[in-house]
């Protein structure tokens, strides 16, 4: 095998690291619908109504769960929590929602003043809004979710609310979208008035995220929006894909989109995450390493950090990288083939995929430049056999 005087190599030391997300038992077989993480341990899931509704909370990341106090039979459809303390969710019962003030341990019904079923959005301890399909039906509570006020007649412009986004707990200023006729309003004054401030689209709007008062992003049925100022003018960054619901974590964007999707460039480009089994409905992102997701069957799904060390068995020397620092273009050279296609697979620092595929000659070149990758990325590559390697490399 020919060496080459100008490889660098940097391993990822004997423990290789990578993320995926993990299926984890839940003690159901109904649909999860919703999913709420207070931390990295405590968190709830909800879902379809079996003979008793589907609401269960664990306090250790998803390893066993239990039955929270709850006296309903009906459906959960949405669950927030403002703190460790107080959380809200509604069911698929109209107007009816519970409150829990002891970190979900209890749960006391309220009315949410909507006439249709809804969902909820938790702003803080003290703000909590609710709203459904029905048109114009949006309410808000100022108490914590103590009681609620139905917002006036027209006070949308007749339009349903899809969904409602704050970029920070203390902020008085946040957006809602339509699911009607691509209608932006906003609030500057934490939710008392609401007034239409574009209309980018005649499509309908499916969520809304902003990162600051002023950098958001917007779903509609074919197109994903975004705003740098203050949501009066949007920019399709993608008019091919859209989703039900949208998270932007440190310049990481999180789609649903059948399954999750995930974007390290602004929403030009998504790939697929993997390790479901069903279809997911729900999802929540606690940072770029940690998540939560539900789905189909009773579906749990988790997303963490991997330690694999490499033993004897596991590790072989399977191929060579180079240049390493390297600008975007890549050659692999294999060193143990036996025969078998090897699967090479990128992840980034966080353990998340950007890119995957498989190698079929001895010896392969690629150009990852349009990516746009910066800084440190690991290469892994495994074989049929469950061998592996796993490589650092630094694009500049």
């Amino acid at each position: 095998m020919k060496i080459y005087y100008f490889l660098v190599l940097a391993l990822f030391s004997s423990i290789n690291l990578f993320a995926q997300w993990t299926r984890l038992k839940t003690p159901t077989t109904e649909t999860l619908i919703a999913v709420c993480f207070i931390n990295s341990d405590t968190g709830f899931v909800g879902g379809d109504a079996g003979v008793t509704t589907t609401l269960l909370k664990t306090k250790d990341g998803g390893k066993t769960w239990k039955t929270p106090n709850i006296s309903t039979n009906n459906s959960i459809r949405t669950i927030q929590f403002a703190n460790k303390q107080i959380g809200i969710l509604s069911t698929d019962a109209p107007s009816e929602g519970f409150r829990t003030t002891d970190g979900g341990e209890n749960w006391t019904k309220i009315n949410t003043a909507l006439i249709d079923i809804g969902e909820i959005y938790i702003k803080n301890a003290d703000t909590a809004f609710a709203f459904s399909d029905n048109n114009d039906d949006v309410s808000y509570s100022f108490n914590g979710g103590k009681t609620w006020t139905h917002y006036p007649n027209n006070a949308f412009g007749g339009a349903a609310i899809s969904a409602i986004h704050f970029p920070y707990p203390k902020s008085k200023i946040g957006y809602a979208v339509t699911n009607e006729g691509g209608k932006i309003f906003k609030t500057v004054n934490g939710g008392k008035t609401w007034s239409q401030i574009s209309q980018p689209t005649s499509e309908h709007f499916n969520n809304v995220f902003f990162t600051t008062t002023n950098i958001g992003y917007a779903l509609a049925v074919t197109e994903i929006l975004k705003t740098t100022d203050g949501g009066e003018h949007w920019t399709p960054i993608t008019t091919d894909l859209s989703g039900a619901k949208i998270q932007v974590v440190d310049g990481t964007l999180y789609l649903r989109s059948g399954d999750l999707k995930v974007s390290y460039d602004d929403g030009k480009s998504f790939s697929e995450m993997t390790g479901f089994s069903s279809s997911i409905i729900d999802f929540q992102m606690l940072s770029n390493s940690e998540g939560y997701s539900v789905g189909f069957d009773g579906g749990f799904y988790k997303l963490q950090i991997i330690t694999a060390i490499n033993s004897k068995k596991e590790k072989a020397e399977l191929f060579k990288l180079y240049p390493n620092p390297s600008n975007g273009q890549v050659s692999i050279e294999k060193l143990e083939v036996n025969g078998s296609d090897l699967k090479l697979t990128i992840f980034n620092t966080f353990g998340h995929e950007v890119y995957k595929t498989t190698l079929d000659q001895n010896s392969w070149s690629f150009d990852l430049s349009s990516l746009n990758l910066k800084g440190n990325y690991f290469v892994k590559i495994s074989d049929d056999n469950n061998r592996y390697e796993v490589k650092r490399i630094v694009m500049q």
